[in-house]
Formats: C-alpha cells, sequence, structure tokens
C-alpha cells in the first residue's frame, strides 16, 4: 500500500485528524510509519531476505574468523559458504559454549568452515578460519578472499520512506513510497504509529488512554515486545524457534 494512503487512513481512521491545520504534519506521520514498521519487523520478523548482497553477503578472509554483520540484520536464519551461491553448503549455527564441549581447541587452526556463531554484538563468526588455496608450489595462500558467505537474515527495511512519488519504486539505497513489509501488513502496523501520534507531547494530541489502547492493539497483532537482554539470547542461541520464522 502507497504511503500516502497509509497517511491518510492513519489520520481519518485512527487520529481523527482531517482537518487543516493538522495536528500532525506530513514529517510526523511519516516517521511514525516508518517506527511502526521497524518494531512490526523487529517482533514478528517480516522481512525475510536471502539476495539484497549488501546484507546477505559478504567475503570470507582467509585466516579471518569475525565479520560484522549490517546493522539491518536482525537474526540470521542460515548461512552457507562458497565460491557461488550455486556451489555453497550450509554451515551449522552454533554458540561458544556448543562448541566448547565439543573441543577445546575448535578456535584453533584453518580449515574448510562447518558452522557460524551470531556473537552478541552483532557480529558473526566463521569456524574456523578459512585457509588459502595452495600454488603451484605447494604453499597455501594467508591472504586474499577464499569464498563468499550467502545469509537468509530477518531484517528492518533497507529504504527510506517518502512521500516523493518521484523517488522511484524501492532500488536500494534510495526512497520508497511505500512500505518494504508485507501488504496484509500495513493497516495493523498503523496501530503502533497512532501509538507514537498520541504520546506526542502537545496539550492537543497527547493521550495517554488512546496511546496505551493502540499500543495493545499492536501487541495483539504482533506480539509483546521483547526486551535487549532476550533479543541478545535469540539471536545467539535460539536456531529457528517460532518467533524466528
Amino acid at each position: 500500500m502507497l504511503l500516502t494512503e497509509l497517511v491518510k487512513i492513519l489520520r481519518r481512521q485512527y487520529l481523527d485528524d482531517v482537518v487543516e491545520p493538522y495536528l500532525w504534519d506530513d514529517d510526523d506521520c511519516v516517521s511514525y510509519i516508518k517506527q511502526a514498521e521497524n518494531e512490526a519487523c523487529e517482533r514478528a520478523n517480516l522481512i525475510i531476505d536471502e539476495s539484497t548482497p549488501a546484507v546477505c553477503q559478504f567475503p570470507i578472509l582467509v585466516g579471518v574468523s569475525k565479520y560484522s554483520l549490517s546493522d539491518k540484520v536482525l537474526l540470521v536464519k542460515r548461512c552457507a559458504f562458497g565460491t557461488s551461491l550455486e556451489d555453497s553448503y550450509p554451515l551449522v549455527q552454533q554458540t561458544r559454549s556448543r562448541l566448547d564441549q565439543c573441543g577445546y581447541d575448535w578456535h584453533n587452526g584453518t580449515s574448510n568452515p562447518y558452522a557460524y556463531i551470531c556473537e552478541d554484538n552483532g557480529e558473526i563468526t566463521i569456524v574456523p578460519p578459512t585457509a588459502g588455496t595452495s600454488g603451484t608450489s605447494g604453499t597455501a595462500s594467508t591472504s586474499g578472499t577464499s569464498g563468499t558467505a550467502f545469509l537468509q537474515v530477518s531484517r528492518y527495511p533497507i529504504n527510506e520512506l517518502t512521500l516523493n512519488s518521484a523517488a522511484g519504486s524501492g532500488t536500494a539505497g534510495y526512497g520508497i513510497t511505500y512500505p518494504e513489509s508485507p501488504a496484509q501488513y500495513h493497516i495493523k502496523m498503523l496501530s503502533w504509529a497512532a501509538h507514537l501520534a498520541f504520546l506526542k507531547n502537545d496539550s492537543e494530541t497527547f493521550n495517554l488512554a488512546k496511546a496505551e489502547k493502540f499500543e495493545r492493539d499492536f501487541d495483539r497483532d504482533f506480539g509483546r515486545p521483547l526486551s535487549a537482554k532476550v533479543k541478545t539470547f535469540l539471536r545467539s542461541n535460539n536456531l529457528n524457534s517460532a518467533r524466528m520464522r
């Protein structure tokens, strides 16, 4: 659904703000809808992606085990390694404690990767670091790339929502005129936008009862919010639980 339509619905059906000058201007409404989409993605993993290179692929360097994930990534659902997607094989998600139980020296040496760890700090660790390819002399290289990691992730929206229809239809890095999340959730997301709107600190807009009512509506549709501690645990330990699907 177009962002312009969502703004109209938000004003008409949720805020009762249809007469100019509006109590909530366009920038307010767009900001609330952006935050609502982020919140919905965070709670319900609405956007599953395995095709956007900026968030789903990164080169694996010889001898390097730790890599930073895009700040748009919420959860890594799958990680594969190979020289191409067609030739890649899946790695097993592990935790440090599980690997410690299997062998104390799992972090030493280099070889073909068999596992990955989603770290608490937003990094991903490839286990073990890759070895370089052997040249004609029989000596393995100690630098360069050995392949690519191919991820399937749950993520936040990438593109910037805008009311400017000239911004295009969603090329990565540019404005888009509709939310990236599945269309069936667009109307339901407006409950969070309304929740935020009624928390605006102004005598004509602040209404705690309405804010709490719309918060409950959003919780019903997308689940209760998770604490930062629980999010960290799920990212690192919970392997494709129902909440992650």
